[in-house]
């Protein structure tokens, strides 16, 4: 009785913080099989993130393109469609009713752009259910909480709109996905151009994600969370930002990625989604997009160096 008492506000002060409690009772977190190097471990592990401070042309986010201000983003060239349209919704669902229309991802197969022998299996699942090769986790777990957080996604913007109405991140998709994704990058581009980025040190002040390292000492951050703030940044001429830093995965590490060993990908396909993310050109699919910005007029971003926070 105590602990129910006291948990509601520990959780509160905590998540102020950036913490969480997670319960340890048996069968709360499942161990690791088969241990045969240590460094293994490190990609089951979740640690307490780290803020910094990074030039924002280092950030990559779905569908696998870098941020900045010359970014081929498809919500980056949104945005800034929309900072010159006659509302920030016309210009913005013009762009991303183009992307949904040349992206088009039937399967998580169809994301890496892979349909060989070894990767079989991914077709069987949506592109929103995609598992890359350092990830931890099965990947029709992962499909199912997916669908959960995009419905849950969906649900603070008073919309029931589910996964049948497609991913942010590919075509196709119905009209009340792309009046969802219209919406959720318009406010927010209205708001930052408007009173600034406000970054804070609270749970969820700042984007998330993880380091991408090379051996020769090239990095990139990959985004988990953010990735609007993150575009609508870029289209505003921001040139680094703060994010939160949940873990690392080191290329040299590919042969101990957890989706390695678990032969859902080979070791040469895993290196080359790695380097591909890297590039910032896109994954399989998205590579279409690419010269979008080439083939129409995308107006210079707005010099926002004041909205830094």
């Amino acid at each position: 009785m105590l602990n129910r008492i006291l948990k509601a506000p520990c959780d509160a002060a905590l998540k102020i913080l950036g913490y969480r409690i997670i319960s340890l009772k048996e069968g709360g977190l499942k161990p690791i099989e088969n241990v045969s190097d240590a460094r293994s471990i490190f990609y089951h592990v979740n640690t307490q993130p780290a803020r910094a401070r990074i030039q924002i042309e280092r950030c990559r986010g779905n569908p696998w393109f870098r941020f900045g201000p010359d970014s081929e983003h498809p919500f980056v060239l949104a945005a800034k469609e929309g900072l010159v349209s006659k509302t920030y919704e016309t210009g913005i669902r013009g762009v991303l009713k183009e992307f949904y229309d040349t992206v088009v991802c039937r399967s998580a197969a169809d994301v890496v752009g892979m349909h060989d022998e070894g990767t079989l299996t991914l077709g069987l699942y949506p592109p929103y259910g995609i598992l890359l090769p350092w990830e931890r986790g099965d990947i029709k777990e992962r499909t199912d909480a997916q669908a959960k957080v995009i419905r849950a996604h969906n649900k603070k913007l008073k919309q029931s709109v589910g996964v049948e109405d497609g991913w942010a991140w590919s075509g196709p998709v119905t009209e009340r996905k792309l009046d969802i994704e219209t919406s959720r990058l318009a406010n927010l581009l209205r708001s930052i151009h408007r009173v600034g980025y406000k970054a804070h040190p609270g749970a969820d002040g700042d984007p998330v994600g993880l380091v991408m390292s090379r051996s020769d000492g090239e990095w990139c951050w990959w985004a988990l969370w953010g990735q609007h703030r993150l575009a609508v940044a870029s289209a505003l001429g921001m040139e680094s930002i703060t994010v939160r830093i949940t873990g690392r995965v080191c290329r040299e590490d590919f042969d101990i990625w957890p989706q390695v060993k678990n032969d859902l990908y080979s070791r040469n396909d895993a290196l080359m989604l790695f380097d591909q993310l890297f590039s910032g050109e896109g994954f399989g699919a998205a590579r279409k997009w690419r010269g979008f910005a080439e083939n129409k007029k995308i107006y210079e971003p707005f010099k926002a160096t004041e909205l830094n926070n």
